[in-house]
C-alpha cells in the first residue's frame, strides 16, 4: 500500500509542477505578445523615439520577470 502512496504523491507533485510551469508559459506568451505589439507600433513609422525605446525595454523586462525567482525562492543567506 505504501507503494501506491508514493506513486500518488509523485503524481500530485508532477501535477503541481506542471500547473506552475503552464501558468508561467501562458504569462510569458501574454507578455511576449504585448512586446510584439509595442515593437510593431515603434517600427511602423521606421523611427524609434526614446519613449518607444523605454516602452520596449520595460516590456522586455516584463517578459523576463515571469521567470525571475521571487524573494521567497532565494536561497537563505549563510550565517
Amino acid at each position: 500500500m505504501s507503494g501506491l502512496a508514493w506513486i500518488l504523491t509523485a503524481l500530485l507533485g508532477l501535477a503541481v509542477f506542471g500547473t506552475v510551469a503552464a501558468v508561467k508559459i501562458v504569462k510569458t506568451m501574454k507578455e511576449a505578445g504585448e512586446l510584439l505589439i509595442v515593437l510593431s507600433d515603434a517600427l511602423s513609422d521606421r523611427k524609434v523615439t526614446p519613449d518607444e525605446i523605454k516602452a520596449i525595454r520595460n516590456d522586455i523586462r516584463d517578459v523576463m520577470d515571469v521567470w525571475k525567482k521571487t524573494p521567497e525562492g532565494y536561497d537563505p543567506p549563510e550565517a
